[in-house]
């Protein structure tokens, strides 16, 4: 009889052992699941995102000013004039003399 107690315990202990050596598996297996969906991700995204952002809000783009879309934005080194378009480089040119 009390080989047969002995034997229940210490398969009761070998039970427990395994219940949670099965536990630190699992949380291993979850563990490295989630490093490696870490590892996967690029992680220049997330620096470019603040590195590029804007410090200053664009201007709105408005036609009601005269300028085509490309001058608008890149003035003198706008290549791709779009008609109806007011850039005169000569008043910019004189603008820009006067500011240097």
């Amino acid at each position: 009889m009390a080989d047969n107690q002995q034997l229940k315990g210490n398969l009761a202990a070998i039970q427990h052992q395994l219940a949670e050596l099965t536990y630190k598996i699992a949380t291993m297996e979850t563990n490295f699941s989630r490093q490696r969906s870490l590892e996967r991700r690029p992680r220049s995204r997330d620096r470019r995102s603040i590195s590029r952002g804007r410090r200053f809000p664009a201007r709105p783009y408005t036609p009601a000013e005269g300028l085509c879309y490309y001058h608008f934005n890149f003035g003198a080194r706008a290549y791709k004039c779009q008609k109806p378009c007011n850039w005169s480089p000569t008043t910019t040119e004189t603008t820009q003399q006067k500011e240097n």
